[in-house]
């Protein structure tokens, strides 16, 4: 009896391994026009000041001062807008931007919800802590900064001109409704746009878009 059962587990194993799909990961990102939305600041300017401390189990925080020279959006004008960084590795550090000179693209918010890292609580800081999504190097935007056509912007100015759109986008909107605030639409990436190839690990592969940018879910843009 004991053999049978043995046998039959044997069986009911190699069916599930072997019949089951081999299921890659599913990813997604927001696209900058969802970052400028969601955002208390958007804001140019070049770092003036980093203070690294050190939090629970060492997390590194950078206590940082930039220096602005174009306020996109704020709840007030401001020439200098300090921030907090939670570094999620080491090797990152926001001083070899200040130490170039490096002008920054910058989406804030206050932070919130982050339990026992009571330094975070309350401060403004990046929107999205996946770096360098919410700090951009306008000089090297990278292959992460993508607009709500899935184009992969790859340089200052044109990230610059969807920050532009998007916020006259999010002012019609809002307008239009009220002060409504923008509620998140996640749209899988076509299979021939240029932020699938970057997305693409295996599955499917999404964009978080602003509702008045999008028709419906997985029914494309406006």
């Amino acid at each position: 009896m004991a053999r049978i059962t043995t046998a039959l587990l044997a069986a009911i194993f190699s069916f599930i391994f072997c019949s089951a799909p081999v299921c890659g990961e599913i990813t997604g990102a927001a696209s900058v026009e969802w970052l400028v939305s969601i955002s208390d600041v958007v804001a140019v300017g070049s770092l003036a000041e980093v203070r690294e401390s050190k939090g629970p189990g060492e997390a590194p925080y950078e206590d940082c001062a930039l220096q602005v020279t174009e306020l996109l959006k704020s709840p007030a004008q401001q020439a200098e807008i300090r921030f907090t960084f939670r570094r999620l590795n080491r090797d990152l550090s926001l001083s070899d931007w200040m130490k170039d000179g490096t002008q920054l693209l910058v989406f804030l918010s206050r932070a919130k919800d982050y339990g026992s890292e009571q330094r975070l609580s309350g401060a403004l800081a990046p929107t999205s802590m996946n770096f360098p999504l919410s700090l951009v190097n306008l000089a090297r935007p990278g292959k992460y900064l993508i607009n709500t056509r899935f184009e992969v912007l790859e340089n200052g100015a044109e990230a610059l001109r969807t920050v532009r759109d998007g916020l006259r986008a999010l002012n019609d909107y809002q307008l239009s409704e009220k002060g409504k605030k923008p509620e998140v639409v996640r749209v899988e990436a076509p299979y021939d746009s240029e932020a699938h190839k970057i997305l693409y690990a295996g599955s499917a592969c999404y964009l978080d878009v602003p509702n008045f940018m999008a028709k419906k879910p997985g029914l494309g843009l406006r």
